[in-house]
């Protein structure tokens, strides 16, 4: 066998190099050594943790909202024809949601509805005065409590243009900031794929974290946890709350939040209360 040159392959410059796998061997007084026992146990874990956090199921979180068609709801939208229903929600002693529903419906030949499309038409007033109107091209959730008061402050409001992602504005400034992620699992007919739809939104003054609740799809429950210092370009990776109190997936089905107190986020967890200290999640959010 021709004996490998080491001193060769380092003079080759800006090449390609390989090295034989029989030569990557330890050396004396190694500085690195191998981590064992609760130095070991810590890494995994870091490794679990960072990984239920940026994988994320392995969706997209490119924000795609200036790519999304918002013609079909306008179009639904201002044809009271398509209307269903509206509401008014108080949130605030000087604000306002109007909220008004609208669906499209696709008849067959013998009069069986086949397909439907719900649309949404928002206002946001101050003082009985719109200050911010938007649509939602898939309205199928109201936010529970959208009010957000920050400890920063400021107040911000948060609501959907789709069934994914989240949009938060500040009615006093009226700066606003959309997010719709790319997500998985695209329909050729829409740009936005799958991701965690978010139902209602727990927001700690003391840490600046927040707790989404909602779901995949429709069931089961769940729980993600972010970091919300600024609503208005905030940072869309989520730890996944069930990669942590239910690893295998085999012993929890729907998780729901509960409280924050003063060093955990309480949830429910199938009827059982299940805690997850604040500094963890603090540790793996890199706060």
């Amino acid at each position: 066998m021709t004996q490998f040159n080491f001193g060769a392959m380092m003079s080759q410059e800006n090449q390609i190099k390989q090295i034989p796998v029989d030569m990557l061997v330890p050396y004396h007084n190694h500085k690195f050594t191998l981590y064992e026992g609760e130095r070991l146990d810590d890494m995994v874990e870091s490794m679990q943790i960072h990984s239920s956090l940026y994988l994320y199921d392995g969706m997209s979180y490119k924000n795609i909202y200036n790519n999304i068609n918002f013609s079909d709801a306008l179009q639904f939208t201002t044809d009271e024809k398509f209307f269903e229903d509206g509401e008014q929600i108080k949130i605030a002693d000087d604000l306002t949601i109007i909220h008004k529903s609208y669906c499209y419906k696709q008849y067959n030949s013998e009069g069986n509805c086949e397909m439907m499309h719900s649309y949404g038409k928002y206002s946001i007033l101050k003082n009985d005065k719109e200050i911010y109107s938007f649509l939602n091209i898939d309205d199928q959730v109201n936010l529970k409590e959208p009010l957000i008061l920050h400890s920063n402050g400021r107040r911000y409001i948060a609501f959907h243009v789709d069934l994914y992602g989240l949009s938060y504005i500040d009615p006093d400034t009226l700066e606003v900031y959309n997010y719709v992620p790319e997500g998985e699992q695209h329909d050729f007919r829409s740009a936005v794929g799958e991701s965690f739809i978010i139902t209602d939104i727990h927001y700690d003054r003391n840490t600046d974290l927040v707790a989404y609740g909602g779901c995949w799809w429709a069931a089961p429950s769940e729980v993600y946890i972010g970091y919300l210092n600024d609503p208005l370009c905030y940072d869309s990776h989520l730890i996944r709350i069930h990669e942590w109190v239910d690893p295998e997936w085999d012993e929890i089905n729907d998780i729901d939040f509960v409280r924050w107190d003063s060093e955990n986020v309480v949830l429910n967890c199938d009827g059982k209360e299940v805690k997850v200290p604040i500094e963890k999640l603090l540790k793996a959010l890199n706060v």
